[in-house]
């Protein structure tokens, strides 16, 4: 709902959604099963880390060019959607991708 008034006050806002582990499904829900969903058209970028969906399914209706999945090789979440209690390992490494990846929103955007 956020997003899409964001959109509506200033149609210009450039949106991007960003999510780790479980906000990266979040991101799914929002473009494809929340009461009010955001249009993936009005998306400017979306950057998901450790997605457990990573692979199964898209960002509904955003363009493939505009979507960064963030997926280390020994990510078990991400890479098989092996999920157990214990976060360790690949999953927690993300932070050292962080100026690479805000690169990418940066052109992403423009």
């Amino acid at each position: 709902m956020l997003a899409r008034e964001a959109h509506r006050q200033c149609p210009d806002t450039k949106i991007v959604l960003a999510g780790y582990s479980q906000g990266a499904r979040c991101i799914h829900g929002a473009l494809e099963k929340s009461e009010h969903p955001v249009s993936g058209s009005e998306i400017a970028a979306v950057v998901a880390f450790g997605d457990p969906l990573n692979g199964e399914n898209s960002f509904k209706d955003v363009d493939r060019q505009k979507v960064l999945q963030v997926c280390g090789d020994s990510d078990d979440r991400c890479q098989h959607g092996q999920v157990d209690k214990w976060v360790h390992g690949g999953h927690v490494s993300y932070g050292q991708s962080a100026g690479d990846v805000a690169r990418w929103i940066k052109k992403a955007v423009q």
